[in-house]
Order: structure tokens, then sequence, then C-alpha cells
């Protein structure tokens, strides 16, 4: 899951013509950088909602890995 939202944020940054990697290179060219900083504190906000939701889901896929330790 990691590497796949890394690849993604990547992949954006790279080749996009719209979204949050877009405007974030278009800030870097003209030297905008309250831009690029707010980008930033979106992804690490997605990243930390994605982090919570692939805990979640696994706590409750392997809820049977707690009760074998017991």
């Amino acid at each position: 899951m990691t590497i796949s939202w890394t690849a993604l944020v990547v992949v954006e940054q790279v080749n996009a013509t719209s979204g949050i990697g877009y405007l974030m290179t278009q800030a870097r060219t003209y030297g905008q950088t309250e831009i690029i900083v707010v980008g930033l504190v979106v992804y690490a906000l997605f990243g930390l909602l994605g982090d919570i939701a692939v805990r979640t889901a696994e706590r409750r896929a392997l809820s049977w890995r707690r009760s074998l330790g017991s």
C-alpha cells in the first residue's frame, strides 16, 4: 500500500496536467512556495487518512491474530 501511494504521488508530480502535483509543479516554476507547502500538507493529510484506513481494515480483517496471543 505504501509503495502504491508513493508511486501515485511521484507519477502525479512528473506527468500530470491537473491536480495537486500539477499545481505544485507550476508553483515551483513561478516561485510560489506557499502553494508548495499547502500541497505537501494535503499529501500528508491524505497519507495519514490512508494509513488510518488501512490500519482499521487490518485490525478488523485480522482480529483472529489478537486472540491467538492470549
